[in-house]
């Protein structure tokens, strides 16, 4: 099943949830601001109209494989800015494969993520240029508050062929200007 930015962003209002049937996703979602919205982005659910959670895997798990939005030759992030003081809540996401880092907020919004696994993304050949630090989640400004998350195997390959070599930082979880509050969180391997 392909996850668009049409089914994320269409006709949203301050205060909606957005529910995710269970199963496996490939990404085709390029850089999106949500607006003057609060917004929860809620996956793992039997149906899409259902309150029940898939028995047998309840989450939703976002493949990001790569993709590389055409129109702006980036290579797409899930979350993009929401305006100043807004916040985000995503639940029971797997986001995985994504070339950068699969949540990227820059802003003073709030970003809440309960029971989230942010597995092998930013794993790239850079090969000219340096980057941010937090290829699984780079937070700047605001607040972030992680409950039960898995996050692991992100991380960053040095360029090849020019001789170069690139450091980064946060590989897991960058944070800059940003409060944190961390509870039952598990980091491996970034």
């Amino acid at each position: 099943m392909m996850l668009t930015n049409y089914l994320i962003t269409a006709k949203l209002k301050d205060g909606d949830v957005v529910r995710l049937k269970s199963g496996h996703y490939t990404a085709k979602i390029a850089p999106v601001s949500f607006g003057n919205i609060t917004l929860t982005i809620s996956g793992g659910y039997a149906g899409t109209d259902d309150d029940e959670l898939d028995e047998n895997y309840p989450y939703s798990d976002i493949d990001f494989a790569n993709y590389k939005d055409s129109s702006t030759s980036v290579y797409s992030f899930f979350l993009c800015k929401a305006k100043t003081g807004n916040s985000l809540t995503l639940e029971r996401l797997q986001l995985r494969g994504a070339r950068n880092a699969p949540i990227y907020k820059t802003n003073a919004g709030a970003l809440h993520l309960s029971d989230c696994h942010i597995i092998s993304n930013g794993w790239r050949n850079y090969t000219s240029t340096s980057v941010n630090g937090g290829r699984g989640i780079h937070a700047e400004d605001g607040s972030i508050t992680l409950s039960k998350c898995k996050i692991a195997y992100n991380g960053m390959s040095f360029g090849s062929g020019n001789g170069s070599t690139y450091s980064d930082h946060g590989y897991g979880l960058y944070l800059n200007n940003t409060t944190a509050r961390l509870t039952d969180c598990l980091f491996v391997g970034n």
